[in-house]
Parts: structure tokens; C-alpha cells; sequence
């Protein structure tokens, strides 16, 4: 963490803004205010999409995995794992890549995802190389500590 304060404490000059909510990277960037923002490549696209002088790249861009959950004494747990399971299936995960741009956890899906679209997606197979995956259990245990000094930090 002391590390990662001293490389923010040399680039804090040259940044325009420090931003608090999920559009605002974007907004920065259709405004010019900024040239080049850490944002979710979902917003970017759909920007991109609709003529936004805007693009994102993967290399160092971090990937946040997300699960599928069945609560512990769960009434309906056989359906649950029926549902995951239908919801994991190719064709369904190839129908979601086609429409959101999120990756898809079944890689057999890209075989009905056009190669032009799955390269927006996250779990791409050249993407995935290029990215690194948030420590859900390190940011479970540092959080509050982290959060604590940057609030402090960016306020200096």
C-alpha cells in the first residue's frame, strides 16, 4: 500500500479529477477534460458505439470476477443449482456476450459470439492474458484501511 501512495502522491499533479461515480470517466473523457481515464469497459463501448470519440484497452485493464451464489439452507436449493446451470449453458452466455458487454463464463459461448464482439468482452480469450484479476480476498481484509487512507490522501 505505501508503495502505490508514493507512485498516486507523483501523479496526483497531473490529474484532472479524481471521480466518485462509474460515468464519470467517461464524461471526462467525451469532454476532453481528460485524455485517458481507468474506467468499466462496458460504459466505454456503448459510448464507442454511439460515435464517442472514445476507445479501451486491455493491457493492465483489472478484471473483477463475479459468482453465482446459493445461500446456505436455501428452500429452493435444487432449483437454484438449476437455474446456474441453465444460465451457464453456451448458447445462453453467448445470448448474453451478444448483448451486454460483460464477459461470459462459458468460453464455449465465443463460438456464437461474433470475433468483432468478443473482443469488447472481457473474458476474450486475447483479452484475458492482457488483464489482471482484482484479490477480492486482500481487498476483503484491507478495505476499510485503504479506503481510511485515501480518503485522508486525496484530500491532502
Amino acid at each position: 500500500m505505501d508503495r502505490a501512495f508514493r507512485k498516486l502522491d507523483q501523479i496526483k499533479p497531473d490529474v484532472v479529477k479524481w471521480y466518485t461515480t462509474a460515468v464519470q470517466p467517461q464524461q471526462l473523457l467525451v469532454d476532453k477534460e481528460a485524455v485517458m481515464t481507468a474506467a468499466f469497459s462496458a460504459r466505454t463501448f456503448i459510448l464507442k458505439e454511439k460515435g464517442a470519440p472514445v476507445d479501451f484497452v486491455w493491457n493492465q485493464a483489472m478484471a473483477f470476477p463475479m459468482v453465482l451464489a446459493i445461500p446456505k439452507g436455501a428452500k429452493n436449493r435444487d432449483n437454484a443449482h438449476r437455474l446456474i446451470s441453465y444460465m451457464l449453458q453456451a448458447e445462453n452466455q453467448a445470448r448474453y456476450g451478444n448483448i451486454y458487454y460483460y464477459g461470459v463464463a462459458n468460453k464455449r459461448a465465443y463460438e456464437r459470439i461474433p470475433a468483432a464482439r468478443g473482443r469488447m468482452l472481457t473474458t476474450f480469450p486475447e483479452n484475458l492474458p492482457l488483464q489482471f484479476v482484482q484479490d477480492a480476498e486482500w481487498w476483503g481484509k484491507n478495505a476499510i484501511a485503504v479506503n481510511d487512507r485515501w480518503n485522508k490522501w486525496v484530500l491532502q
